[in-house]
């Protein structure tokens, strides 16, 4: 249950990449793109960093009418910034058009976007509850409603030869069906009430959740500025060639970093209930599971990457493979080690993130702004893989200083050879056996996965401690 929460939104966007580009052209993607992209934004403003403060609060817990109050109040407080932000975006939506659009023609689909906002970042809410609650099976349910009722919608209306217009409608009747279902789980488990305001508690949220707020911000800007960027700059057409790539490179990272969903839940959970000499054996753990699947994620991308876009698209996207391998390991990097900053975050050192984000997002956005113009859409991609890997390390070396923890070196070089190993056999029967169909695509995909399996178990890459904490991790 916790690889389909954590897969099926980042399979769901995956899957909408070809349908739109089969169905429509690269430039709708590119439109469509970068409507995900501005709200991806407005909607870190409206959560204010307080659904962090519900998974780092609320885990643990025993005095539940506390929990049932502040949850109401945040659920409120986050309602009504997204109304309010609602409002002021639809006050200069041709502005913002014109800028990053360069085109009044999907004015409709900004509109539709805006009125689904309220309802998207309150089931984001919710879902962070059921996180926090250890409730997964109401999570994968509300989840797998989302992504499945949202992506059979807009497949449906495609082959009937709708626009854009409708895709982001049946987005919206997608959003608000789950909202529905989602608020009864909840109210199962907290009932509505009017809440009171806990001046001090609300303070302890927002000083744990407002740094994070800023530092969402930074994130946004790091992952998706750039598609605002390259509007403003190239065009939609760039804009689309750009985000299909990074979905299919998010891909099978996604696959690998699902070690570390649930991870800030259990880690607040063993902390709260002073078990804090687990913590660092539980990082240790997540980490060496996330090697495991992302780096054999990587060479297999550069196996079989061209042909998967070209079967998935068109030569817009084969012509410009040159900026998958820089994605792809950016993506890698950045997934596995910026998730030290939970150790920051455990520490009550949110302002360290800040810090340090806030560093990555101003020189990301130099860098995007000097190299987008001159190289395109590989210069947004060099811009994106600085960025990833200098704040990786730092923030690597900032949780040191609270938590120490050493990587398991030996572990990941026995991974690094499999991966290699593999590599390089695929490369070898490619010369013969050329990627020339989809079923052929398939059998390389499944056959590097066999190889590396046993690979693997050759070197005794995988050891029973792991399995221990990862149990303990699903089973809250």
């Amino acid at each position: 249950m916790i690889l389909a929460v954590q897969f099926l939104p980042t399979l769901k966007s995956f899957l909408l990449f070809p349908l739109i580009i089969k169905f429509l052209d690269t430039a709708a993607y590119g439109a469509y793109s970068q409507i995900v992209a501005l709200f991806g934004f407005v909607s870190v403003l409206a959560l204010l960093g307080l659904n962090v403060a519900i998974d780092r609060f609320f885990p643990g817990e025993r005095d539940q009418r506390r929990v049932r109050n502040d949850f109401w109040l945040i659920t409120i407080i986050t309602l009504g910034n997204s109304v309010i932000l609602a409002l002021l975006l639809y006050s200069i939506r041709d502005l913002i058009l014109q800028l990053f659009f360069r085109t009044f023609s999907y004015g409709f689909p900004f509109l539709l976007a805006l009125i689904a906002l309220p309802f998207s970042n309150l089931y984001q809410l919710f879902a962070n509850s059921f996180i926090a609650f250890g409730r997964s099976r109401a999570l994968t349910v509300i989840v797998f409603f989302r992504n499945c009722s949202e992506l059979l919608l807009i497949t449906a209306i495609l082959i009937a030869g709708m626009g854009l217009d409708a895709v982001f409608g049946m987005a919206l009747l997608s959003v608000f069906l789950t909202l529905v279902l989602a608020w009864w789980f909840v109210v199962q488990r907290l009932p509505f009430q009017v809440p009171v305001i806990p001046p001090q508690r609300l303070r302890t949220y927002l000083t744990t959740g407002l740094p994070l707020f800023f530092a969402h911000i930074t994130y946004w800007i790091i992952n998706s500025s750039d598609r605002l960027i390259i509007g403003y700059f190239l065009d939609l057409r760039s804009v689309g060639i750009y985000s299909g790539l990074y979905n299919v490179a998010n891909l099978f990272i996604a696959l690998a970093s699902f070690t570390f969903f649930g991870s800030l839940p259990f880690l607040s959970y063993l902390w709260n209930r002073k078990q804090k000499q687990q913590i660092a054996p539980a990082f240790r753990t997540f980490f060496n599971y996330y090697w495991l699947l992302a780096i054999p994620a990587f060479f297999g991308m550069l196996i079989v990457g061209r042909e998967a876009l070209l079967f998935l698209s068109n030569t817009d996207f084969t012509a410009a493979f040159a900026v998958f391998p820089v994605l792809v390991l950016s993506i890698l990097l950045y997934a596995g080690l910026s998730f030290y900053d939970y150790i920051l975050i455990l520490h009550q050192k949110s302002s360290t993130v800040l810090q340090w984000t806030s560093i990555a997002a101003v020189v990301n956005l130099i860098a995007n702004l000097l190299l987008v113009p001159r190289l395109g859409i590989l210069g947004a991609a060099m811009a994106t893989f600085l960025t990833s890997v200098g704040y990786s390390l730092v923030i690597y070396s900032a949780a040191q200083k609270y938590t120490p923890l050493r990587q398991d070196y030996l572990h990941i070089a026995k991974i690094i050879l499999a991966s290699l190993t593999m590599f390089a056999l695929a490369l070898f029967a490619k010369q013969f056996v050329p990627i020339s169909s989809i079923p052929m695509l398939v059998l390389y995909i499944f056959g590097g996965m066999v190889i590396y399996a046993v690979l693997a178990y050759s070197f005794q890459i995988h050891r029973g401690i792991e399995v221990r904490y990862l149990r303990m991790v699903f089973q809250r």
